[in-house]
């Protein structure tokens, strides 16, 4: 049942590609050039905004998302990810043994 749904989403989303491709809808310059600083349209990398937090891409929710380009994002995802990720996982193993 799951994978007729995405099948459909996905038709969707290329029939609206090919019609906006048809005729002519095309993203502009400056659109681009911001399309380039997101990583699958969700993970913010800039290296250029000092910004540790950047308010989310129109489109995928509210809130705020981590710039990933700076030092200080990086080095609060690397937390995130060793808290939330590395810990549990080696926690389960050393109480699993």
């Amino acid at each position: 049942m799951m994978g007729a749904g995405v099948s459909i989403f996905l038709a969707l989303v290329t029939a609206g590609w090919r019609t906006a491709h048809y005729q002519g809808i095309r993203p502009t310059e400056a659109e681009e050039q911001e399309s380039r600083l997101w990583v699958a349209g969700v993970i913010y990398n800039n290296p250029e905004d000092p910004h540790v937090l950047v308010p989310k891409r129109a489109g995928t929710g509210v809130g705020w998302t981590v710039n990933v380009g700076s030092r200080k994002g990086r080095v609060v995802m690397g937390v995130f990810l060793g808290v939330f990720v590395v810990l549990p996982i080696v926690l389960g193993v050393v109480l699993a043994l």
